[in-house]
């Protein structure tokens, strides 16, 4: 054990060892999916994680009580099932360049092709046990690389049915994977799985992905002015700061509303400008309306879910 330990020293820290965020699934922004979820290439779920596929699997996404994460396929075909995390590189493109590193994951699955696949610009050669034996049952895998001199596009660990570096494979329907405990971290060791707090987990993933919703009482969003007798405008701040600047969008715009002098306005409609990493603009129009111009005038949720997404996701 002291031996693997100045390995693991060697090869890179103990502590704030993972680079992969939301690796055991605790945060699940966007949804329950409690129950199985129809899901589609190219769509998050589970915070940080993309859904992608070839073939047109037709597959379904549960996340567990014990907060593993099932993809079942239901179709025969030739393709690929898979999740997939992209590591921003873009503010400091250099520090993931020429480095050794090593993936693990548990995963359990009935076939063969369930893997771990890495891609920086080309899929990687990997080192470990890269693969599932099909066995039903939960498996350390692990797959170390070296990244290439210069990374100039994506880099990604993706994991799921899929063919070494990628390749399609053939698919039965009810195939299955299902996965908890994913880690990245330098070096040729893996180590067991390093937990953040909720909260740090939270953090993280509201840097590129946050939901402001009012499902339980009175949420205040923003605070602002009347700019007429129907419109008001004014400022909704992030939580976290974003990557970049993200794409702010609402659902259920009836379920805003325009609180001033005490008197509540059911929104019409909910839109947004001027955007930043830390806060953007609204502007809320109620159709009938007695709002006093220049006054002060809060975005509050009415009913329902007044849901506001700022998306900044890779």
């Amino acid at each position: 054990e002291l031996a693997e330990l100045g390995a693991v020293y060697d090869s890179g820290a103990l502590s704030n060892r993972n680079v992969i965020i939301n690796g055991n699934f605790t945060i699940s922004q966007r949804g329950d999916y409690t129950s199985s979820t129809s899901v589609s290439d190219g769509n998050y779920y589970l915070d940080r994680w993309e859904y992608v596929e070839d073939g047109s699997p037709t597959s379904s996404l549960i996340h567990n009580t014990d907060g593993t994460v099932k993809i079942t396929t239901g179709a025969s075909v030739t393709g690929s099932s898979r999740l997939r995390q992209k590591f921003e590189f873009s503010k400091f493109p250099r520090q993931y360049d020429n480095q050794t590193f090593t993936v693990s994951a548990k995963i359990k699955s009935n076939s063969t092709n369930a893997r771990i696949n890495v891609y920086a610009g080309g899929y990687l050669s990997l080192t470990g046990t890269t693969a599932h034996s099909g066995g039903g049952s939960f498996e350390t895998l692990t797959a170390t690389f070296t990244t290439p001199s210069t990374i100039s596009t994506e880099f990604s660990v993706h994991i799921g049915i899929d063919g070494a570096s990628s390749a399609n494979v053939s698919i039965t329907s009810g195939e299955y994977f299902e996965v908890k405990e994913i880690q990245m971290e330098r070096g040729t060791e893996a180590t067991p799985f390093e937990h953040r707090s909720f909260g740090q987990e939270l953090a993280l993933c509201q840097r590129y992905y946050e939901r402001q919703n009012g499902q339980s009482g009175t949420t205040i969003y923003g605070v602002g002015y009347n700019e007429s007798t129907t419109i008001s405008k004014g400022m909704i701040p992030f939580k976290v700061t974003k990557r970049a600047v993200p794409t702010v969008s609402v659902q259920n715009s009836g379920h805003f509303c325009n609180v001033s002098t005490g008197t509540t306005y059911v929104a019409s409609s909910v839109s947004f400008d001027g955007q930043s990493p830390i806060n953007t603009r609204y502007t809320c129009t109620s159709s009938s309306a007695s709002l006093v111009d220049g006054g002060a005038a809060n975005l509050q949720r009415f009913t329902g879910d007044a849901i506001i997404e700022i998306d900044s996701e890779l």
